[in-house]
């Protein structure tokens, strides 16, 4: 099965599909339509008919199958991320202008979303930070540091603040051994707006 976690952080369009600098959405290679962990869940939606042709802008083809986020990633998930890896802020994860306030000293951050917003797709949010969302996600939403065990490798593998010296392949195979996690591609955000499967005599468009 192929996942495509279409982080919707915001990123594309606004976080929702493009780089996330906005909402983040996710895609990736799942086993299951909810993407469950410890700390938090997130629903998918499956998209299937894998080597569909583009649309006639050009985007939507995609070679595999793959979930996408079903919803933007809330203010209320994206603090859960930052609670277990933000406790001394290295890479910072968090702005001062989300709806997300933080507490305490670095080494002992804490962080609790601000009244009424916490179903609210998370914003201030950048690629970087999405793609260590993604692999936070992709390492099984561990506790610790923002080092190789939580947020610096997974399918983007960062060899400092802003530079990703690799990434993983989209395609229907494990990464070592993992459901793959990424922010979604332009083309896999569009194929799950648009695409559909009953056009043109069942061939798809």
């Amino acid at each position: 099965m192929k996942l495509d976690i279409n982080v919707r952080l915001g990123f594309f369009p606004s976080l929702r599909c493009l780089k996330v600098f906005g909402v983040l959405i996710f895609s990736g290679f799942f086993a299951a339509q909810t993407f469950s962990q410890t700390s938090i869940n997130l629903d998918t939606v499956f998209v299937g008919d894998d080597g569909n042709t583009e649309d006639t802008t050009g985007y939507g083809a995609v070679s595999y199958d793959y979930y996408i986020g079903k919803y933007e990633v809330t203010n209320s998930e994206y603090a859960a991320f930052l609670n277990a890896v933000a406790a001394t802020d290295t890479y910072v994860l968090w702005h001062q202008s989300m709806s997300i306030e933080r507490t305490g000293s670095s080494g002992d951050y804490s962080y609790g979303v601000v009244g009424g917003q916490a179903k609210h797709p998370v914003l201030r949010v950048n690629f970087y930070n999405a793609a260590r969302f993604a692999n936070w996600l992709m390492n099984g939403q561990p506790t610790g540091s923002q080092d190789s065990s939580t947020t610096e490798t997974g399918f983007y593998t960062f060899s400092d603040a802003t530079t990703i010296s690799s990434q993983g392949t989209r395609s229907a195979s494990l990464i070592d051994g993992k459901n793959w996690v990424a922010i979604a591609s332009e083309d896999e955000w569009y194929k799950a707006a648009y695409y559909d499967p009953t056009l043109n005599s069942g061939s798809g468009g």
